[in-house]
């Protein structure tokens, strides 16, 4: 395939401040490969390698969405096809190409954005209902509240504290500065949350 829309790609991605090692993480290429490709704009790339650079694009856009590791949304989407789920009905759930979520499930990409992660957390609750509740602890939720804990914020304790700050009113700008992360973690976090809470359907 020619280059030049791959090294477009590839220039767009470190514009929007993503390093050569995470295009290479999440295209799942050396990161000799991802180096060379923005300087090229005349030959051809293996498709292969087209593909995995298309695939590594959607993963990595936009750039305030962090990086997480790839190892528990892999294990979703394998349980989910395991299940007898199609790659097209996960990708539909999830709002994702079916493409990605076959790459998900097959490549050993070691991180993806947070909102693919979430994209198929949610698919995965649409799909085969809530997981057995776990439960945070409610010391460390404390602290959180508290603004005693210093340093990353769980992901369960971050929702339960998301949770009781939403309950008592507070917006969600004043919970993302209060937690220290992105008002889009904190929008994503209610949208699981209200997934969890809701009551399951009764068959009519």
């Amino acid at each position: 395939m020619p280059v030049a829309a791959t090294a477009r790609q590839v220039r767009e991605l470190l514009g929007c401040g993503a390093t050569v090692k995470e295009i290479a993480g999440a295209a799942g290429l050396r990161p000799s490969v991802i180096a060379q490709l923005p300087w090229r704009d005349k030959g051809h790339v293996p498709p292969g390698v087209a593909a995995a650079i298309e695939v590594a694009s959607l993963m990595l856009k936009p750039p305030d969405d962090p990086l997480v590791p790839t190892g528990a949304t892999r294990r979703r989407v394998r349980e989910l096809l395991a299940c007898g789920k199609t790659l097209t009905e996960i990708a539909d759930v999830a709002g994702l190409s079916p493409s990605l979520v076959g790459q998900l499930a097959q490549r050993n990409n070691r991180c993806i954005r947070q909102s693919v992660a979430d994209a198929i957390e949610l698919a995965d609750l649409h799909l085969m209902g809530p997981p057995v509740p776990e439960e945070p602890d409610e010391v460390l939720v404390e602290r959180i509240l508290a603004g005693e804990h210093r340093g990353p914020v769980p992901r369960l304790e971050r929702r339960e504290a998301v949770r009781q700050l939403h309950g008592a009113g507070v917006g969600v700008k004043k919970i993302a500065a209060r937690l220290d992360v992105s008002p889009r973690t904190v929008s994503r976090d209610l949208v699981i949350l209200t997934e969890l809470l809701s009551p399951p359907e009764t068959p009519r």
